[in-house]
């Protein structure tokens, strides 16, 4: 019995020492990982936590180069393209410094993206930022970010984003829908749609970025061909120097950013990309660069058909400009 006992007792240890030796045993949910999981050893090289990603810990790898692009600027080209332009107007302006603003906000979402395309490649599995902190700061912090994320910061910023797009959908037709009723319905509708399948997910998100960037590129594009803008909207005014101003600009470029914020989202659905070393870099590139140059020209756009007094007294600057342009 003895025997029996200390033989059992070796088969564990060895268990455990392979264990140890192959990493972290892990569960599917990534924000409760932390409590079944044994930490990575710190001196595991970055080489070897890569090569974990092919031993089937992660989802089918079925979304390639162009279904996570479309993710990835979906999330991105949001409400706040079309609701933070008056604003800005109102504390800034000047249309040149507005546009430096934007521009200085794509490098800044630029720099990120760079950030995360290399720490992408080195851990290209499913959770995203949870990963990056897990990896870089050890379970607890990613832990608690897993769970703040989860329930706070994405349902809020969910929400937020479908209030505008209930306000603009009843705009275009013409209807009073309750906006909260509208945007739980877009909300619990879209989440339905994302559990059905990867597959059917990414087609849906690869229709509607298209949906959002073809109406985009078509206003800078009737803009330009109908040459219906006036030049002296961009007229040169001094640059302020008191105090205030810089106070401005901080919530100014705060929404700036907000706009810009949803590019580093692809990682969480890196886990179920092909090839990632090679895919995810060139998605956060390519992805961050279009959606600088898109929303450059669309602000673009906005100065030159409409003047900065009327901008900044409008509540949805697009419908304005379309009217402008069409009507």
């Amino acid at each position: 019995m003895i025997r029996q006992r200390e033989r059992v007792r070796l088969e564990k240890k060895e268990k455990r020492e392979k264990r140890k030796e192959k990493g972290a045993e892990t569960v599917a949910c990534p924000c409760c990982i932390d409590f079944f999981e044994v930490e990575h050893s710190m001196q595991t090289d970055h080489t070897a936590s890569a090569a974990t990603i092919e031993t089937g810990r992660d989802l089918p790898r079925t979304i390639g180069f162009w279904g996570a692009s479309a993710v990835m600027v979906g999330v991105i080209i949001g409400s706040g393209i079309f609701a933070t332009p008056p604003g800005i107007a109102q504390s800034m302006g000047s249309p040149v410094l507005v546009l430096l603003l934007w521009v200085a906000g794509g490098l800044l979402a630029l720099m990120g993206a760079l950030t995360f395309a290399e720490l992408a490649a080195m851990y290209p599995r499913s959770g995203g930022v949870y990963v990056f902190l897990r990896e870089g700061f050890g379970a607890p912090v990613a832990f608690v970010f897993g769970w703040t994320y989860i329930l706070l910061s994405k349902p809020l910023a969910a929400a937020g984003i479908a209030v505008v797009f209930a306000t603009y959908l009843n705009n275009l037709l013409g209807t009073m829908w309750d906006p909260a009723i509208v945007t739980c319905v877009a909300i619990v509708l879209l989440t339905y749609i994302n559990a059905r399948g990867v597959k059917l997910g990414t087609d849906l998100a690869m229709v509607l970025t298209g949906c959002k960037m073809l109406a985009l590129g078509a206003i800078v594009v009737l803009a330009v061909a109908l040459l219906k803008g006036d030049s002296t909207n961009f007229r040169p005014q001094p640059m302020p120097t008191h105090p205030t101003f810089w106070i401005a600009v901080v919530p100014v470029m705060a929404a700036i950013l907000w706009t810009y914020d949803g590019w580093s989202d692809v990682g969480a659905i890196a886990g179920e990309v092909k090839s990632p070393q090679r895919t995810l870099p060139r998605i956060y590139l390519v992805g961050t660069a279009a959606v600088t140059v898109l929303y450059v020209a669309i602000n673009a756009v906005y100065y030159w058909m409409l003047p900065v007094e009327q901008i900044a007294a409008s509540k949805t600057v697009a419908p304005l400009v379309m009217e402008r342009l069409l009507g």
